[in-house]
């Protein structure tokens, strides 16, 4: 029976990919006012700024940036996924059945999670790429939990 293999890919996908990917221990989010009118380009300049801040931090090389580059791209997409998403169901959610919620939502952990191994990949070849004090930086700087309010 595959049911609990998925309910482990949805909560390890929930644990990990919402704010998993905050930068320079900066949240991603913003309060909930916010976030709901903010555009697309407001919310990718948002991470623009955390992700050109840890670039800064990590000093990348010239011969690091097109992992850098793979690596940061794969982020962005995941956020914006994420953000839109939620936004998306701030919107529509409350007219949806509670199993149409429970569809989008499981098509919606499936998708992180494949965005999730494409950052894993991204992030393991950046990370191999780096000296040892660039790893120490990145270890402090990227915090994979839930932020708490």
């Amino acid at each position: 029976m595959k049911f609990p293999k998925l309910t482990c890919a949805l909560a390890l996908t929930t644990a990990l990919v919402a704010p998993a990917l905050v930068v320079p221990s900066i949240s991603l989010a913003a309060d909930t006012a916010t976030a709901a009118t903010q555009t697309a380009s407001e919310k990718g300049a948002k991470i623009d700024h955390h992700l050109a801040k840890l670039k800064e931090n990590l000093k990348i090389t010239a011969s690091q940036e097109a992992a850098w580059g793979a690596y940061s791209s794969s982020v962005k997409k995941q956020m914006l996924a994420f953000k839109e998403h939620r936004h998306m169901m701030r919107e529509q959610g409350k007219s949806l059945t509670a199993v149409e919620r429970m569809d989008d939502q499981v098509k919606f952990h499936e998708q992180q999670l494949a965005n999730l191994k494409d950052t894993q990949s991204a992030l393991k070849t950046l990370y191999g790429q780096l000296t040892p004090a660039q790893q120490k930086v990145f270890n402090d700087s990227v915090k994979f939990h839930h932020k708490k309010k």
